[in-house]
């Protein structure tokens, strides 16, 4: 995607935030309504994002011209993956749903999820060595620096 089309899509995702305060007053939000939201507030991250680093800002940018090129070349290979994690996020979501109204599963999470707080605010650093581990192991981006 070059720099023209990109600041075309930028201005038109610019121009549906003018409407996030209605949308947000609708009382059961149509899926493409909560995605049309979804994608409002992420445009809005990365503007704050882009604002704060522009030179990550530009490796993000040529990041997501790369992956859009993979998929103009192989679109059945990245459909693919797309449904993967849609079919990973349902299950997870189900399992997570499942253990939130078992209350001995409920409970043990809450147990796990209090222990691993007190874990982290005892030793930051390892906590933070967990989750880039975590995010390694699962292909995932390293998480961003906290502001100052």
């Amino acid at each position: 995607m070059n720099l023209k089309t990109f600041a075309t899509v930028l201005a038109l995702c610019c121009s549906s935030v003018a409407m996030t305060p209605a949308l947000a007053q609708a009382p059961n939000p149509t899926p493409q309504e909560e995605a049309a939201q979804h994608r409002a507030d992420r445009l809005e991250q990365m503007k704050a994002k882009c604002a704060a680093d522009p030179q990550k800002c530009e490796e993000m940018k040529k990041r997501i011209e790369a992956r859009q090129a993979e998929c103009a070349a192989d679109p059945a290979k990245c459909e693919a993956k797309r449904a993967e994690l849609r079919e990973r996020h349902q299950k997870m979501k189900e399992r997570r749903e499942d253990c939130l109204a078992d209350a001995d599963c409920k409970a043990k999470l809450e147990k796990r999820k209090a222990k691993r707080a007190e874990q982290c605010k005892a030793d930051p650093q390892a906590c933070e060595e967990r989750r880039e581990k975590f995010r390694a192991k699962h292909g995932l981006p390293p998480a961003e620096a906290p502001a100052p």
